[in-house]
C-alpha cells in the first residue's frame, strides 16, 4: 500500500511522500508465513480449486464450513478490490451468472 499526500504550497499543489505509519510491515506480505493472524501449522484449508464452476453462494458456504477462521467475500469479475494480502480473507470471483471463475484461495 502506498500513501500519497498532496500539500498546498504557495505555487499550488505538490506531491509529498509520507513515511509509513508505525507498525506498518516493512516487507510486502505474500503468504501466511509473514502473517500473525493464522498459524502456519494450521490444518485449515487455504485453497479450493474444486469449487470452480459451482455457484458462488454455495462455494462461499463450503469455504466457511471448511475453514471457519476466514471471512469469505463474493466478488463479481471486473470489480475493483484492494490488492493487499490478508490471511483471514478469501475472495470468491464470480461471473455475471454467479458461477465461480477462478480458484478461491486465502489472500
Amino acid at each position: 500500500m502506498h500513501l500519497a499526500i498532496y500539500k498546498l504550497l504557495p505555487s499550488g499543489f505538490a506531491f509529498a511522500k509520507q513515511r509509513k505509519p508505525r507498525g506498518y510491515p516493512s516487507k510486502k506480505m505474500t503468504d501466511c508465513s509473514a502473517c500473525k493472524c493464522l498459524s502456519t501449522t494450521d490444518p485449515g484449508k487455504s485453497s479450493w480449486p474444486e469449487l470452480v464452476g459451482t455457484n458462488g453462494e454455495v462455494a462461499a458456504h463450503i469455504i466457511e464450513k471448511e475453514n471457519p477462521k476466514v471471512s469469505v467475500r463474493i466478488v463479481k469479475e471486473g470489480m475493483m478490490v484492494t490488492m493487499d494480502f490478508r490471511c483471514d480473507r478469501v475472495r470468491v470471483w464470480v461471473d455475471n451468472y454467479g458461477i465461480v471463475k477462478t480458484s478461491p484461495h486465502i489472500g
